[in-house]
């Protein structure tokens, strides 16, 4: 005789989604029930256990669309209506999903996820629209001024006085380094509002995606791992929005404001002291550029001086209120330090001072390899030169700083006569010496 099986395919892997769901696992308990789905498709156990996973795994199109599947085969099943009135939440549908959980609380009190559900729904509402809102429209009221003063009808017709036949595209107008720093504080502040702790895994995310190391020979393995991290970025992406619009920020604003005396008292004694921090790690990397400059030790002044610009990248004007101070204090003692190397020796012979010459204009030398002293301290640089001036252009259009613009276009022409690209680079000393003459 044949051994009969225990159980059937349906129920092996229904009980099998259901274990990697309490484990937390949620694409294999959605596999698991798939497989399950297959095997009979009007099992309402099934539908309910899929629709509890989709909504766990932050899926409530699919989770919506089970559970209302499962009240069809059997609309008395309170299970699959708690799965419906969930997925409505998550879906921001917070009206509704009150009305449904008020509708199943009507006939079943316990266990309370309707009850859970209701308070749930109505203290979101109030965090959007009610009570712990507060006045949104009057904290927006200059933007609202603002906006009306540049209003521009939309019925009105427009006469076009020329019409061209050259198509010309439109061009969006670029970020200034000001504009685009705000952006960047406040999607990280919104990530760490939502987020929490997971908000460092968004940001590595965000830092692996135009990550160059990517890019490897084994061109399989290096889509797999930007499609785990495409996923796993819209997955994080998703629910900080999910969670945005249960809860909007300027509720969290509002529930800031409302803090103790004695906590903004910390957190301005923290602010205060933060900033003298700031301010004497750029005094003591500035000081110590200015001694390599005395001593002429370019190398080591390009080291300190990268070294603070990494420091000063990190601050704000709110946390380094002297910020642009110590930019024009960096970049006028780098360009001292180059300005420096030019310069002729009475001790060298002339033929040292003409391999010198020949040096600083980019020219081959004998060897690579000398006493000399502007030679042996020259900051070599083994970069990739597409990579540098792919950075530095960048750097370039969101500086606002003239001293520091007037570096990165020093730097950048330099990296444009090493890629032989003198047509791009005459524009850039033109425009270099323009900015030295004032």
């Amino acid at each position: 005789m044949e051994e009969k099986p225990l159980f059937g395919a349906l129920t092996v892997y229904r009980e099998r989604g259901a274990h990697l769901r309490r484990l937390e696992q949620f694409e294999k308990a959605k596999a698991s029930y798939d497989e399950a789905f297959k095997s009979a498709s009007e099992d309402v156990r099934t539908l309910t256990g899929r629709s509890q996973v989709c909504s766990d795994a932050v899926q409530p199109v699919q989770a919506y669309s089970d559970a209302e599947l499962a009240l069809k085969l059997e609309p008395s099943n309170m299970i699959a209506r708690n799965m419906q009135a969930r997925a409505m939440y998550t879906m921001s549908d917070f009206e509704r999903s009150v009305v449904m959980n008020y509708r199943g609380a009507r006939v079943r009190r316990q266990p309370p996820y309707f009850t859970e559900g209701i308070n749930q729904g109505i203290e979101t509402i109030q965090d959007c629209i009610g009570v712990n809102a507060g006045n949104v429209m009057v904290d927006f009221l200059p933007l609202i001024k603002q906006s009306e003063v540049a209003v521009i009808d939309e019925h009105e017709p427009q006469k076009q006085l020329h019409v061209s036949r050259i198509p010309h595209p439109e061009r969006k107008r670029k970020l200034t380094q000001m504009e685009a720093r705000k952006h960047a504080t406040l999607a990280r502040v919104l990530a760490m509002k939502y987020l929490g702790p997971m908000a460092y895994d968004k940001f590595f995310l965000q830092r692996l995606t135009e990550d160059p190391r990517l890019q490897s020979a084994n061109s399989k393995g290096s889509i797999l791992l930007k499609n785990i991290v495409k996923e796993a970025l819209r997955s994080l992406s998703e629910r900080q929005e999910m969670l945005r619009t249960q809860r909007p920020y300027y509720t969290i604003k509002l529930a800031e404001k409302a803090e103790s005396k004695h906590q903004n008292k910390y957190k301005e004694a923290i602010l205060i002291r933060e900033r003298e921090i700031s301010a004497r790690s750029a005094e003591i990397l500035l000081k110590q550029i200015e001694k390599s400059l005395r001593e002429k030790r370019i190398m080591d002044l390009m080291t300190y001086a990268e070294r603070l610009q990494t420091f000063l990248d990190s601050k704000t004007p709110r946390t380094l209120p002297d910020k642009e101070i110590y930019i024009d204090r960096l970049y006028r003692a780098v360009g001292e330090g180059y300005l420096s190397q030019h310069r002729l020796s009475y001790r060298l012979s002339e033929r040292g001072n003409r391999r010198r010459i020949a040096f600083l204009m980019g020219l081959p030398v004998g060897r690579p390899t000398s006493f000399d002293s502007v030679l042996g301290n020259y900051p070599h640089k083994f970069i990739d030169i597409k990579q540098a001036t792919a950075k530095v252009m960048t750097a370039l259009e969101m500086c606002e700083n003239s001293t520091m613009k007037c570096w990165l276009m020093y730097e950048l022409a330099r990296l444009l006569s090493t890629q032989k690209n003198y047509a791009l680079l005459s524009s850039m000393l033109n425009d270099v010496s323009e900015r030295r003459r004032k």
